[in-house]
């Protein structure tokens, strides 16, 4: 809303009672809601009240504060600081909130439960967050226009109502309910519910339904570190976070989920995962960070462009579709294996040649859509990159040029006459790092540049890396940069330099912050040129050598090398 436009508002409720603040139809300002309050005058007129708790002063409450007050549509009690919560108190309770009340919000509600005579059947959004509730209402309440409910950060609640009446429920926030045990078996009956969100729910063991939800499309129980039991399917389900959790399996029915695109199974106890997992034909990101107990990875469906793999000790097994032109069809943008140091030489070959399918694929997509020369620089910014990692010490033998002596390669540009349709895809041997950090970050030049190149940045485990990493990268920044820098040369000269941002603690404020970069030596780097007839020709490769591929990739480096016509 415009000030002017709100300003005039304020003015014409303000002409509507000059003198008497509780006979107009809205109360905003802090001073005049305080003597409404204190006074008692508050009045039939009144249909919404704002209240900051931070403009008004320390107030007690009559228990029948808002008795007159019964055409009351609208009441906003909110904060944004938490040392004000105290400064309107119910020391004698409260016996009454108005029927007619839409909207209502009361952050760090004083008492234990709502009025016992308050209906709220009128209600369309309630939100009640730091509250003090131990329980929200006795009996089963008539919420038939309810659409919201927020009790997130509640810690006293132990329990929650019956919701079968609450036919128009659609979000329900209940994050950091840390006395919460359960859920009432009423929520899973609720036909329109899209959104629940459990998140630091610690004490809550179980979420099991035979019910198969038909609206659901949100579900967080991110580190609800009790929950062992674990079975909620949605046919509409889209985002599922179990991060956190203590379930040691999916149920068989997370392949009934089609329409689920993100999945978050970290720090869980999960051994495997059942194989109808490829049958999430939308699933776009997966997330295995630090599951010790993790062993195998089943073929993942074509779907997927985002997985991270982070700190799986125990994982030995990656299986993959079992040809290369299946693998063709899918549109892997970043995957990432982190620190899991038991993966088997197959697993690892395997990686290795899904990792050259994808990465030439995605380099292959960018060049062809893209012209280097006259394409919207502000649009590139905004394109994903595709990245590759995994543990190793040796430039893939794929890649056309490759050093492990020197922070620079020249590259023949002979063999890639069409600069305009050229595409660049490094590949860089991260060195084991005992130090902390949360960011790797590459310039990359091409030595005669008098700028700084182009600067790309990778997230890398907090507290160490643990061997050496291969780190393969399509950046179209990048690309379209060190094909800027061609011109009519016959060579360039590609060079880069590594560092890691290191986290350190800063006592004296109790906070951590990040150091200036330290240098890292890399162990070997590695470049591909990309171009259509490049492409054209890996593609056929593909095709025509197919029958030789065995199912998961079992043949060695050089094989596939061959194979690939590389």
């Amino acid at each position: 809303m415009h000030d002017i436009i709100q300003e005039t508002a304020w003015d014409i409720v303000l002409q509507e009672s000059v003198e008497e603040p509780g006979s107009r139809s809205r109360l905003l300002n802090p001073d005049d809601i305080y003597h409404v309050l204190k006074d008692d005058k508050g009045g039939e007129s009144i249909r919404s009240m704002a209240i900051r708790l931070s403009e008004i002063k320390e107030l007690h409450l009559s228990p029948r504060v808002f008795a007159k007050m019964s055409k009351l549509k609208f009441l906003d009690i909110y904060t944004n600081v938490s040392y004000n919560e105290g400064c309107l108190s119910l020391p004698r309770g409260l016996e009454f909130l108005p029927n007619e009340l839409r909207y209502l919000r009361w952050e760090y509600y004083p008492l234990e439960s709502l009025p016992s005579k308050f209906s709220a059947e009128n209600l369309v959004r309630l939100s009640l967050p730091y509250s003090r509730l131990k329980k929200l209402w006795h009996g089963v309440k008539d919420l038939v226009n309810l659409n919201v409910l927020i009790l997130h950060s509640s810690t006293l609640l132990t329990e929650l109502p019956d919701f079968s009446k609450a036919t128009s429920l659609a979000v329900l926030d209940l994050q950091f309910c840390v006395g919460l045990t359960s859920v009432h078996p009423s929520v899973f009956s609720l036909k329109n519910l899209e959104k629940l969100d459990l998140s630091g729910c610690i004490s809550l063991t179980s979420l099991q339904s035979n019910t198969h939800l038909s609206s659901l499309s949100y579900l967080s129980l991110y580190n609800c570190t009790a929950l062992k039991e674990f079975s909620v399917t949605s046919k509409h389900m889209s985002v599922l976070n179990l991060d956190g959790t203590s379930i040691k399996e999916l149920p068989s029915s997370i392949g009934l989920q089609s329409k689920l695109t993100f999945l978050n199974l970290g720090r869980t106890h999960i051994e495997s995962l059942p194989k109808s997992i490829k049958n999430l034909t939308r699933l776009r990101q997966l997330g295995f960070f630090y599951c010790r107990e993790l062993k195998t990875l089943p073929e993942l469906p074509q779907s997927l462009e985002m997985l991270a793999v982070v700190g799986c000790v125990s994982l030995q097994n990656v299986e993959f579709r079992s040809t290369a032109s299946e693998q063709l069809k899918e549109k892997r943008k970043k995957v990432a294996f982190w620190n899991c140091l038991k993966l088997n030489e197959p697993s690892l070959k395997a990686i290795e040649l899904n990792a050259q399918i994808n990465m030439i694929s995605f380099s292959y997509r960018h060049i062809s859509e893209l012209d280097h020369d006259n394409r919207d620089q502000d649009h590139d910014q905004n394109l994903n990159h595709s990245m590759y990692l995994y543990p190793g010490s040796k430039i893939p033998e794929w890649l056309e040029y490759s050093t492990t002596t020197h922070d620079y390669i020249t590259i023949d540009l002979f063999s890639a006459p069409y600069f305009s349709k050229l595409g660049f895809i490094l590949a860089f041997i991260i060195p084991t790092t005992t130090s902390e950090g949360s960011t790797l970050k590459f310039e990359i030049n091409d030595g005669e540049d008098d700028g700084e190149g182009i600067k790309v940045y990778l997230r890398r485990p907090r507290h160490g890396i643990e061997s050496d990493h291969v780190y393969l990268m399509y950046d179209p920044k990048c690309s379209r940069y060190l094909a800027s820098r061609v011109n009519n040369r016959s060579k360039i000269k590609i060079q880069v330099r590594a560092s890691s941002g290191i986290l350190t603690p800063d006592p004296k404020r109790n906070i951590t912050l990040l150091s200036p970069y330290v240098p890292v030596q890399l162990r070997g780097f590695g470049v591909s040129l990309v171009t259509p007839s490049r492409y054209d020709k890996f593609k056929q490769q593909l095709a025509f050598r197919d029958g030789n591929v065995v199912p998961n990739n079992m043949c060695s480096v050089k094989e596939r090398s061959i194979f690939l016509g590389v």
